[in-house]
């Protein structure tokens, strides 16, 4: 390895980010001739390596070599598993940061960690550990009183910039005295009610996601017919037909076999209407061609 590495001593530079060298060595638990050498440009052994990377977050991989990104998001967690991570952190010791653009969610914890090194030395600093994306089991954790979550608004690029390891502690934390993003981006508390309804779609397959968007399009009437729908489904536990009714259809036909059921002298409320409709769907065209007759009606029910 060149003892003068122009590349690494950019890098190193890049992570102090303005921060006096010595002092910043001495808290993570370096001696002042390795930070000297370091600040030479000399890429330092693997455990002064280990003892950047734990203070840092940075990616020893980038940092030695140049590769990949500089800090290290934990992106490999399913979202049942970040949710039951975060559900485990004390929060008497650790802070929760959700940064948002109102589209996505990365979460980061921090922490004051100190470490005990095999060389007798002890680093005292901020840990930050970072984890994306997040899915509709973690924002509920997230959510959760207990844990004080502090939310914070970004703009797209910065979100970005923190899911892909290219900003890390250096831009997020507090140093000398000089606030980071975590503490300098505004409230995202307003975003909390966007987010969840955009992460509990995703839950949703193409399919279910289709008709919810029919849903919403649907005139008050439909949708309204379609309330009594999913519960008539529910009372003869076949919810799983949902997908399969056209809300536009369904909604006409309600109407007709309303108007048959009134025209002809007879009451029914809007539940038992929807069981009927659930029947009669099947012949919607033959029906709404013709107009739905009682004798339709009442065979669907006997």
């Amino acid at each position: 390895m060149d003892i003068h590495n122009k590349e690494f001593l950019s890098r190193i530079n890049k992570v102090l980010a303005g921060r006096r060298k010595h002092p910043w060595g001495k808290a993570i638990g370096l001696k002042n001739a390795i930070i000297t050498t370091i600040f030479d440009g000399k890429v330092p052994t693997a455990p002064t390596l280990e003892k950047i990377h734990r203070a840092e977050n940075v990616r020893l991989d980038w940092l030695v070599l140049g590769e990949g990104s500089p800090y290290f998001v934990n992106d490999s967690l399913s979202d049942a598993e970040l949710a039951h991570t975060l559900a485990r952190v004390d929060t008497r010791l650790a802070t929760v940061y959700a940064i948002t653009d109102g589209a996505r969610v990365v979460v980061a914890v921090s922490a004051a960690a100190v470490e005990h090194y095999d060389d007798n030395t002890s680093g005292r600093f901020t840990s930050l550990d970072v984890f994306a994306p997040v899915g509709a089991e973690a924002f509920a954790v997230l959510r959760e009183s207990r844990l004080a979550t502090r939310w914070r608004q970004a703009s797209a690029e910065i979100l970005a910039g923190i899911a892909t390891g290219e900003l890390g502690p250096p831009e997020l934390l507090t140093h000398d005295g000089a606030p980071g993003l975590l503490e300098t981006l505004p409230d995202g508390r307003g975003l909390l009610a966007t987010l969840e309804r955009l992460l509990v779609l995703e839950q949703y397959n193409d399919q279910e996601r289709a008709l919810l968007s029919r849903y919403r399009l649907a005139e008050p009437r439909v949708r309204d017919a379609l309330d009594e729908l999913v519960a008539a489904l529910g009372r003869t536990q076949d919810e799983s037909q949902l997908v399969h009714f056209e809300p536009e259809k369904f909604g006409r036909l309600y109407e007709a076999v309303e108007a048959a059921l009134k025209g002809s002298g007879h009451k029914a409320g809007p539940a038992a209407i929807a069981e009927i409709v659930i029947v009669l769907y099947d012949r919607y065209e033959e029906l709404v061609a013709d107009g739905v007759g009682l004798d339709a009606v009442i065979q669907a029910v006997s």
